[in-house]
């Protein structure tokens, strides 16, 4: 029991998914570690393994490229998949010479997640220094990497098994004025009808975020004026989650399957930008073989999907 209370609420949050995914099937879900990472489903005949919504269908290979930012961008774009521009760099000067070029540009950690330490949007030198200390802060590896700014939208398309998909829209973290309360009280209001791990953040990150627009935690909102709190939509610092499942192109899907065919991944979130997620221009902005599924199960709007249970049909040959 008091292992379980130690355990991290992400790792309870995939614990519950796969469990009920497990028994939607007649399968048993438990956890192997005290950390909580590494599950194990069975049944009388046979058993499979998951660190968090990772399978053992995917290969290590693959494990190490979706890991590495830069390394998942050189092979996707060598492979003649739509990607951005995307360099690693040492120090500020390096990331100076790219932004002069490109004039707008993302900063972020060569091996993060769940959105940490990613800055975007930078267009002037002086910001630089402080995207770089974060997102180095945030690397394990304490390596920066920098990408061309790509305008789009952000969509998350978890595909299972190289052809089940499911596509939730991912909206920036906000509020929405009421004409008397402080942003900072907006945010207590708005986590009070949250789940804990989709609660709106107040960090360092949203403070720039307000003070680039000239306001502050203290600052009452008008009614109805929407105000951001991020610059990317991970669904982990407040982000919305909206399925598209039913709305993505032919074109688009059909190439992201054969992406996952070709890299041979089993179990994937694919990250994309588009301006029309109906229409044909794309381009991939991450993959990982850890996909968070909650914003396909949980949608904040639109149709429930269950990625779990196509996984489970992977595991156990369920036709």
């Amino acid at each position: 029991m008091s292992e379980e209370k130690n355990i991290p609420q992400e790792q309870t949050r995939y614990f519950l998914v796969l469990k009920q995914a497990a028994k939607y099937f007649g399968f048993k879900l438990r956890r192997l570690t005290p950390d909580g990472v590494i599950y194990e489903v069975y049944n009388n005949k046979e058993s499979h393994r998951f660190n968090l919504s990772a399978t053992e269908k995917n290969t290590a290979v693959l494990r190490k490229i979706a890991q590495n930012k830069l390394l998942a961008t050189k092979v996707l774009g060598r492979l003649g998949f739509a990607v951005p521009q995307t360099i690693i760099v040492s120090n500020v000067k390096e990331a100076k010479d790219f932004l002069k070029k490109h004039k707008n540009i993302v900063v972020k950690p060569i091996d993060g997640s769940m959105g940490r330490g990613i800055s975007i949007g930078i267009t002037k030198a002086e910001d630089l220094k402080t995207a770089f200390s974060l997102a180095r802060k945030n690397s394990r590896a304490g390596q920066v990497i920098i990408e061309e700014f790509i305008e789009g939208k952000d969509f998350r398309i978890t595909i299972i098994n190289q052809k089940y998909y499911f596509v939730a829209e991912r909206v920036v973290a906000q509020v929405i004025g009421d004409g008397k309360s402080s942003i900072t009280q907006l945010i207590e209001k708005e986590n009070k009808n949250r789940d804990v791990k989709n609660c709106l953040v107040m960090d360092e990150i949203t403070e720039k975020v307000l003070s680039e627009s000239g306001l502050n935690y203290d600052t009452i909102i008008k009614r109805r004026e929407v105000v951001l709190l991020r610059k990317n939509a991970n669904i982990s610092t407040g982000g919305i989650g909206i399925d598209r499942t039913d709305e993505i192109s032919p074109k688009i899907i059909r190439e992201l399957l054969k992406m996952t065919k070709t890299i041979k991944a089993n179990t994937v979130g694919v990250d994309i930008l588009t301006n029309d997620i109906s229409g044909n221009n794309y381009k991939i902005i991450e993959i990982n073989t850890r996909p968070q599924m909650m914003s396909h199960h949980f949608p904040h709007v639109g149709k429930k999907r269950y990625p779990a249970r196509e996984i489970m049909k992977m595991l156990f040959n369920i036709k």
